[in-house]
């Protein structure tokens, strides 16, 4: 689903919809999965969808290692949220 691209470059695959879709069900399907719930995150954040991105980060956000938490600190597809009113919900899981 993270084929949909970046609406700053425009979509790759121009199927914004459908990849949204796709998103949905592979949150529905494995909603333990650290991994899946990450990329989910980054999916909403590029697609401009913040506060499904920072919901998603606060459910996982507890369950990840400090790898990850340094990832989410750095991970450019995530860039988007860090000017978001809700961001401080997400800094403080990653500390």
């Amino acid at each position: 689903f993270l084929a949909a691209g970046d609406p700053a470059r425009g979509p790759i695959l121009g199927e914004i919809d459908r990849a949204r879709e796709w998103a949905a069900r592979a949150l529905v399907i494995d909603p333990d999965d650290v991994l899946t719930q990450y990329n989910g995150a980054c999916f909403y954040s590029i697609v401009g969808d913040y506060d499904r991105a920072i919901d998603i980060l606060i459910g996982v956000l507890p369950r990840v290692g400090k790898q990850t938490k340094d990832w989410v600190r750095n991970d450019s597809d995530l860039k988007p949220l860090k000017t978001h009113p809700r961001y401080g919900e997400v800094l403080k899981l990653l500390d």
